[in-house]
C-alpha cells in the first residue's frame, strides 16, 4: 500500500496478463495490509486476485521486515536458492523490468 500507485497499477496489471503463462520458475509474492486490502487494489485495475500456485501474499510484512521490499516492487533473481540478481523497480523502469520478469526464462 505504500508504493508508487503508477508502479503497483502497472504491477496488477502485468500480473493480470502473464499470470496463466507462468511456470513454477516463477514466484510473485504481494505483501499488503491484509487480503482485503490486497484484493481492493486488484478491483480498482478491474482485475482478479490471483489464486495462481505460484502466488503468495504476505499479510503479516514478513517481505518489509527482512527489507525484501521497499516502497516500489522488487525483482530478485535467483538459482539453486541464492539470488543472483535483485531489481528494485521505479516509475521510469518498472515497464521494463516487469516486462523482463514475465519473460525471463
Amino acid at each position: 500500500e505504500a508504493s508508487c500507485p503508477s508502479c503497483r497499477n502497472k504491477t496488477i496489471d502485468s500480473i493480470g496478463r502473464n499470470i496463466d503463462r507462468l511456470d513454477s520458475k516463477h514466484i510473485i509474492i504481494i505483501q499488503g495490509d491484509g487480503i482485503k486490502s490486497i484484493s481492493g487494489y486488484f478491483e480498482l485495475r478491474k482485475q482478479r486476485r490471483p489464486t495462481h500456485n505460484v502466488v503468495f501474499y504476505d499479510t503479516l510484512g514478513i517481505t518489509f521486515v527482512t527489507n525484501m521490499t521497499h516502497r516500489n516492487p522488487s525483482i530478485y533473481y535467483s538459482y539453486d536458492g541464492k539470488v543472483y540478481k535483485k531489481i528494485n523497480c521505479s516509475p521510469s523502469s518498472i515497464k521494463r523490468d516487469l516486462r523482463n520478469y514475465f519473460t525471463f526464462g
